[in-house]
């Protein structure tokens, strides 16, 4: 397990390698949306809280690699990115300054503080392009969340946007290349949306009450039918059977929920409370 990294000291400035939905600041970091806590069935998707930043400039991280390890919400968003060690592969991305206030406000909008953390703090060397050398802190995917060597593609909308970033602070033609070889998943739609986030919310309250094991047991329904689900999006040809595979992926949500809500009603039986 990757040991949590301390919030820097009080009086220094703070530089942060990002390579995902952060790499173009003035595009995101206004619109970082804001995180209470370990609480995730109460975030408000509506309400952000802007991270300022001193500047941005692209720089590279040395024997590590972009990879979509931080798994999210599929069919929604079935991965984010992370930095993975990747010995003699490179990563490039944006050297971020900011204040350690704003760096604090934009690691708990990426959930660090929760328990267990799906990113955790990561200290790294970042050289810019014009050569200099920085101590960086960057967010990996947590390796004691997420199952050894699953990797999944990203959404269309969250690899268009990586791609959109890169392109717009001027990374390499040949990390442009890498962005470009994964495949994205087809975007869902709002209802299917909706149905993730439920069964996002009812799986963190249900592992806040100790129930964990269930809670990865349909991790991996869900993540099993996103899959199913990504290979017949790619293989069919016609309007009717896009839908069948579409339902057949409401129904593993909707099978997913009910033993989350059957899980959650029995510890609250128990006597146990969120």
């Amino acid at each position: 397990m990757i040991p949590r990294v301390p919030y820097p000291p009080v009086e220094d400035y703070v530089y942060n390698f990002a390579f995902g939905a952060n790499l173009y600041p003035p595009d995101i970091l206004h619109k970082r949306v804001k995180v209470p806590g370990n609480d995730a069935t109460k975030i408000d998707f509506n309400v952000f809280d802007p991270v300022e930043y001193e500047s941005f400039e692209p720089a590279m991280v040395s024997d590590h690699r972009l990879a979509f390890t931080c798994i999210g919400l599929p069919p929604t968003d079935p991965a984010f990115a992370s930095i993975d060690p990747a010995a003699g592969s490179e990563i490039h991305g944006t050297l971020i300054r900011l204040t350690r206030e704003n760096f604090i406000k934009l690691a708990q909008s990426e959930c660090i503080e929760w328990d267990p953390p799906p990113y955790v703090l990561y200290p790294v060397k970042a050289k810019t392009y014009g050569g200099k050398v920085f101590e960086a802190i960057s967010f990996r995917s947590n390796p004691a969340v997420y199952p050894e060597g699953l990797e999944l593609n990203p959404s269309e909308q969250y690899h268009g946007r990586i791609l959109d970033g890169a392109r717009k602070v001027g990374l390499q033609k040949s990390h442009l290349d890498v962005i470009e070889s994964y495949t994205p998943t087809p975007n869902t739609s709002a209802s299917m949306k909706t149905a993730c986030m439920a069964v996002f919310q009812l799986g963190r309250k249900l592992r806040a009450n100790g129930g964990a094991v269930i809670v990865d047991t349909v991790f991996g329904l869900v993540t099993y039918a996103h899959e199913w689900r990504a290979r017949r999006l790619n293989s069919c040809n016609s309007a009717p059977n896009r839908c069948f595979v579409e339902l057949v992926m409401y129904l593993a949500l909707a099978k997913a929920w009910f033993i989350y809500k059957f899980a959650v009603m029995t510890v609250y039986r128990s006597g146990r409370t969120a």
